[in-house]
């Protein structure tokens, strides 16, 4: 499969200290890159998946050299946009006792960059495109990478709450993609009701998409297809948690590689929910499992099951 993500990109600065009072705190501070698309990327280069990431970032970005190294580190090759007032950053606050914070700062677009997006896309010619953490400023973006592609190329929409409040918009990107995926809080946002309904799932087919996939955090997630298939997926249990950052990214990216190798809309969601798991299991955005945690846990759950 070839893949090209969007937009999603930025550091993650990650503070470990004590709950000193004094005015100088002991503290261990680490970057990391992160941001929605490139979970998605490091999640589907682990299988071998050629991926390219387009990411935005602020204009005179100071850390642009630490982000393009880090994308190279995994095989990811990228085109980085200086299209933003700044480059989003995201600062995770672990301190020894109490519960861990995460602040983000997003940044504004002085340009959308759609003609060079799209000469982008041209040029990758992918099997599947992904849009990642969608919000209203990214949608015109969005709305030329999948305007560039014909109808056999995978579209995968996944829009941010400020955007599926724009429900104009919101549908309009609807009618262009083949799988929309949400969590719950965004779902609800649109349909207006107080759960997650498979007949509220279903209504979103009549605007284009094939596949209707909703997560729901420790409560698992939920598919639904055009054909009429409707899939209740359990969440899986490994290990102690740690931190839900980025896994619902993870689950996505699984799942489109389960459907991409064949598995079933089934077995791509137990193969998805089972990879979450683990995810959750780690600190950080961006730290995805690898294949040997991956084959590991695959097998104990397999066990488990008898």
């Amino acid at each position: 499969m070839r893949v090209v993500v969007g937009f999603g990109i930025n550091p993650e600065v990650s503070v470990r200290h004590s709950a000193a009072t004094t005015q100088k705190v002991p503290a261990e501070i680490d970057m990391s890159i992160a941001g929605t698309s490139v979970n998605v990327a490091f999640s589907l280069r682990r299988h071998g998946h050629s991926v390219h990431l387009i990411g935005m970032i602020g204009r005179g970005c100071p850390y642009e050299g630490f982000l393009s190294q880090a994308l190279r580190a995994q095989g990811v090759t990228h085109n980085l946009m200086r299209v933003k007032e700044k480059t989003s950053i995201a600062v995770v606050d672990l301190p020894e006792s109490g519960p861990m914070t995460l602040f983000s700062e997003k940044s504004r677009y002085l340009k959308n960059p759609c003609e060079a997006v799209q000469r982008v896309v041209r040029q990758k010619r992918p099997t599947h495109i992904m849009a990642t953490g969608v919000t209203p400023q990214d949608a015109d973006l969005v709305e030329a990478m999948f305007d560039v592609v014909t109808s056999e190329v995978v579209r995968v929409f996944n829009p941010r709450f400020q955007l599926i409040q724009e429900r104009q918009m919101f549908e309009r990107l609807l009618a262009k993609s083949t799988v929309v995926s949400a969590n719950e809080e965004e779902f609800l946002n649109y349909s207006g009701n107080g759960h997650v309904t498979f007949g509220d799932m279903a209504k979103l087919h009549r605007f284009g998409p094939q596949l209707v996939l909703v997560t729901q955090d420790a409560r698992g997630a939920m598919l639904s297809t055009s054909t009429g298939i409707t899939i209740r997926q359990p969440a899986v249990q490994i290990g102690k948690f740690a931190d839900e950052v980025g896994a619902g990214d993870c689950f996505l990216a699984h799942f489109t590689h389960g459907l991409a190798s064949g598995l079933g809309e089934a077995k791509a969601m137990e193969f998805a929910a089972a990879v979450a798991a683990i995810k959750v299991t780690k600190i950080g955005g961006s730290n995805v499992p690898t294949l040997d945690e991956i084959k590991h846990h695959l097998a104990q759950i397999l066990t488990l099951a008898g």
